[in-house]
């Protein structure tokens, strides 16, 4: 329900449906993932950190998520640590 809300462009209500889901199942991480990045699309550039940590403790080699940070990292002007994460994931994907 919350990615229909999200995609009508009620983000409000899709930001509490994300929220109701992780009250359900805190360590859901496609919620979390979703969850996360709610914020980040209405332009807080801080987003939560806590669902974020979680989701990486959760899923730490899921490529959609790896790459999702790395892109949030750049658009909120954090380059070095999206440079870092993005080449840390590369690194993992197209090694041998």
């Amino acid at each position: 329900m919350g990615r229909l809300q999200r995609i009508r462009g009620k983000l409000v209500e899709a930001d509490d449906l994300f929220a109701k889901a992780l009250s359900l199942d805190a360590e859901n991480p496609d919620a979390l993932q979703l969850y996360y990045a709610a914020p980040l699309q209405c332009g807080t550039a801080q987003g939560r950190a806590r669902s974020r940590k979680t989701l990486r403790a959760l899923e730490p080699y899921v490529p959609a998520f790896i790459a999702d940070f790395g892109d949030i990292l750049w658009e909120n002007g954090q380059d070095a640590a999206a440079i870092e994460t993005l080449h840390r994931y590369s690194s993992r994907v197209l090694s041998p």
